[in-house]
């Protein structure tokens, strides 16, 4: 049972939770009910309510590509880089699956390309099965070299995919010289482990120039 007008206006500054008929802006965007989301927020609905595990609206937006939504819940306050208990931000999630009108939206408003998670996982990590994602980010300023705090990092990713063409655009794209100087022989291994014989062939020699 969805909430009616009447009933929203009747309990004005509230979040309304999915309970006793009651549905939360967070469970509109998952829904993708444009008219509840413009009643909720018209009748006080918090843009940055969540869940006690921090997950909130435009999150929500975020992992399921509704640019509209992302950008309802901007225009009415939500947090563009308020993260969940896990250092999650929307921008994460819309990086992860590849959501451009959405990456497009939140980067507008502000999101950091660089920010990570409690993890030290970034949105470039998140979008390595992603070209164009990968390319949009790169463009905004997001920090190839950067690495996690498990030694994870997007070339790594791209060899565990075994995801040749990808290796090759982030060398290309600056990749090189982090793995010269720090970081080849993880990713190497890595690559071993992804069993892809040309991604080991490519990356084979960075195993020794490590310093």
């Amino acid at each position: 049972m969805l909430p009616s007008d009447r009933h929203l206006r009747s309990q004005p500054g509230e979040n309304p939770i999915r309970r006793n008929g009651w549905i939360s802006l967070m469970e509109a965007a998952r829904v993708r009910s444009y008219h509840l989301i413009e009643l909720l927020l018209r009748y006080g609905a918090d843009s940055n309510h969540g869940t006690d595990r921090g997950h909130r609206a435009l999150m929500e937006a975020g992992a399921r590509g509704y640019e509209t939504i992302a950008q309802r819940l901007l225009d009415h306050g939500a947090c563009v880089d308020d993260s969940n208990a896990e250092g999650v931000t929307a921008l994460h999630l819309a990086c992860a699956g590849g959501f451009t009108a959405v990456f497009n939206t939140l980067i507008n408003a502000g999101a950091d390309p660089n920010r990570a998670d409690h993890r030290g996982i970034t949105s470039l990590m998140r979008a390595v099965m992603h070209r164009d994602m990968v390319s949009r980010l790169l463009s905004v300023g997001a920090d190839l070299r950067a690495i996690s705090r498990d030694g994870d990092s997007a070339i790594l990713r791209a060899a565990q995919n075994r995801d040749l063409h990808m290796v090759v655009y982030l060398l290309e794209a600056g990749a090189d010289e982090m793995m010269k100087r720090t970081h080849g022989r993880r990713v190497v291994e890595a690559a071993r482990a992804g069993g892809s014989a040309e991604v080991i062939r490519l990356l084979a020699p960075y195993h020794s120039q490590v310093s």
